[in-house]
C-alpha cells in the first residue's frame, strides 16, 4: 500500500474509533451491558488499527524520505499548531473541543448524550491535530505538489 492509502486508512480508523465514543451514549442504562461491551472492544480495535496504520505508513515515509523534514526539535514539533490550513481547522476544532471536554468533565453530575458527544469530537480533533500537524501530511502533500506540477 502506498502512503496515501495507509495514512487516510489511518484517519478512517480513528474517526470509526471517536464514533464508538459516540455510540457508548446509546448504552448508558444498566441493562445495556452487552452493547457497552461490543462498543468498547470495536473503540479498541478502530484505535489499534488507526495508529498502526499511522506507524505503517511513518516507517514507510522514514524509509523512503531519509532527510529529516523538520528542522525543530520534538518538543516542538508536538507543539506545532496552524502549520497547513487543514492543521488549522482541526486545530480550532481541537482547541474549542478541549475546553468543551473540561466544561463536560467539570460539570458532569451524570454521562448523557451531549457528553460523549463533546469527548467523541474531543478524541478525534486531538488525532486529527497530531496527524495534519505532523511530518506525514506534509509529506504526502510535497508528493501530491510535485505530482501536480509533472501533470501540467
Amino acid at each position: 500500500m502506498n502512503l496515501r492509502v495507509t495514512y487516510s486508512l489511518s484517519f478512517v480508523f480513528l474517526l470509526l474509533s471517536s464514533a464508538c465514543i459516540f455510540a457508548m451514549s446509546f448504552f448508558i442504562p444498566e441493562e445495556a451491558q452487552t452493547g457497552r461491551i461490543t462498543v468498547a472492544v470495536l473503540f479498541y480495535t478502530f484505535a489499534v488499527l488507526g495508529y498502526l496504520m499511522f506507524f505503517i505508513t511513518n516507517k514507510k515515509r522514514k524509509s523512503v524520505y531519509k532527510e529529516n523534514t523538520s528542522k525543530n526539535s520534538g518538543i516542538i514539533k508536538f507543539l506545532r499548531f496552524f502549520s497547513n490550513k487543514y492543521a488549522a481547522v482541526a486545530d480550532v476544532v481541537f482547541l474549542i473541543c478541549l475546553a468543551g471536554t473540561i466544561a463536560v468533565i467539570v460539570t458532569a453530575e451524570k454521562a448523557n448524550f451531549f457528553h460523549f458527544f463533546v469527548i467523541s469530537l474531543f478524541f478525534f480533533s486531538a488525532n486529527a491535530h497530531f496527524m495534519l500537524n505532523g511530518e506525514n501530511f506534509k509529506y504526502i502533500q510535497k508528493l501530491f505538489r510535485e505530482r501536480r506540477r509533472i501533470k501540467k
